[in-house]
């Protein structure tokens, strides 16, 4: 099990969400939809995945956006979210 402590950048009403794509192993697992209000994030890790010691997980954002491209500032990185926590465990144990 993965979990996550996220935050998004956002810019109302043009961004009011980040989408997230999440991969292990090059095998998308699951897609959150990452809000302001929402902070904590799961995604179940099927055994076929993992069965290897090495997990890739990769985290694609495709709503990230630049504050200058939403015209809310000047900074041209495009940001999607922060993490602040990330914890794995196996299925069933904290």
């Amino acid at each position: 099990m993965l979990e996550a402590t996220l935050f998004p950048f956002t810019s109302p009403p043009l961004l009011n969400t980040q989408k997230v794509h999440v991969s292990v192993n090059g095998q998308k697992v699951e897609t959150w939809e990452v809000t302001p209000q929402t902070s904590v994030y799961g995604a179940l890790i099927p055994r076929e995945i993992a069965r290897d010691s090495t997990l890739i997980i990769r985290f694609d954002l495709p709503d990230s956006k630049s504050p200058l491209e939403l015209n809310t500032g000047i900074e041209y990185r495009r940001l999607g979210v922060g993490v602040r926590t990330i914890v794995l465990s196996e299925q069933g144990h904290p």
